[in-house]
């Protein structure tokens, strides 16, 4: 019966492998594309203050490495068109960089079908995520101050805790369009 649980766990354990890597083969690729939706952005105090259109193009390049990753916010006069390259580092671990083409390189993580970046800019601490889902793209901001709000734990051998205040959270849903 041991033998029987034991063989079970082995093609679990094999089957879980086998679909992780095949995810981490085809990505990019199988996320080429136009992906289109509305990007909303809360505040903790005030809820929804903004939502404006988003569109995320994935190409593929000469370079088999280098993937085309362009976004764009906003439609007409108030387009905002950020022509950014994604780079493959290290696949076989889920690395890639995104290279925002202005000397700002961002490096990104897959993981459970989630690319995600986490970085620092001007005294704000960013989590950017785009989690590949079978017909869209769910992409999310978390952004917090710098500087943590309140420090807590530290004593009887309890781990010293630093906790930030939410400033912002983005999130589009993006669906492939033609």
């Amino acid at each position: 019966m041991k033998m029987i649980q034991n063989s079970a766990c082995i093609v679990i354990l094999s089957l879980f492998c086998l679909l992780n890597s095949s995810f981490a083969q085809n990505f990019p690729s199988d996320w080429a594309g136009k992906w289109q939706g509305n990007l909303a952005i809360y505040n903790p105090a005030k809820g929804k203050t903004m939502e404006v259109t988003m569109q995320l193009t994935i190409t593929a390049t000469e370079n088999p490495s280098q993937w085309g990753w362009e976004i764009v916010y906003n439609t007409g006069e108030k387009q905002d068109i950020r022509k950014y390259v994604l780079l493959a580092q290290d696949p076989a671990v889920g690395h890639y960089l995104i290279d925002e083409q202005n000397s700002i390189l961002l490096d990104s993580y897959l993981v459970n079908q989630r690319l995600i970046s986490a970085f620092d800019v001007s005294n704000n601490r960013l989590m950017a995520i785009y989690h590949f889902q079978p017909e869209q793209i769910v992409f999310t901001i978390l952004s917090s101050g710098g500087e943590y709000l309140r420090q807590s734990g530290g004593s009887n051998d309890t781990p010293l805790v630093d906790s930030f205040k939410l400033q912002a959270f983005q999130e589009a849903v993006l669906k492939r369009i033609p």
